[in-house]
């Protein structure tokens, strides 16, 4: 019965985000764990619009740094803005031991 109010509280506190941090003036990067259920982090690029905001891109996978090491959404200490164009954004990830330079898909209808 409790379950949906613990949705709503962690969604509109705030208290839902386990990493956020603005990149540029333009876009910030979260990572949201609204779900008490399950194990579920995406890590969301957001686009601020004035009051409102826009994802533009999200990876619910861990990211690769090659065949045998990854880089969990849960583990990510830092996010630095490298460069973007009209179909994708390039981020640097980095977990505090292992750095990652990743390109990520703009949604089709930014």
């Amino acid at each position: 019965m409790g379950v949906p109010f613990w949705g709503m509280y962690l969604s509109v506190t705030g208290k839902g985000l386990r990493f956020e941090k603005e990149i540029t003036p333009e876009y910030r990067v979260q990572i949201a764990t609204y779900s008490i259920m399950a194990r579920y982090a995406p890590l969301q690029v957001i686009r601020n619009l004035g009051v409102f905001e826009k994802e533009i891109s999200s990876s619910d996978s861990e990211l690769k740094v090659n065949d045998s090491l990854s880089i969990s959404n849960w583990d990510i200490k830092n996010v630095w803005y490298i460069s973007e164009n009209d179909k994708e954004i390039t981020l640097k990830i980095t977990d505090g031991t292992n750095t990652l330079i990743k390109n990520f898909q703009k949604k089709e209808d930014n």
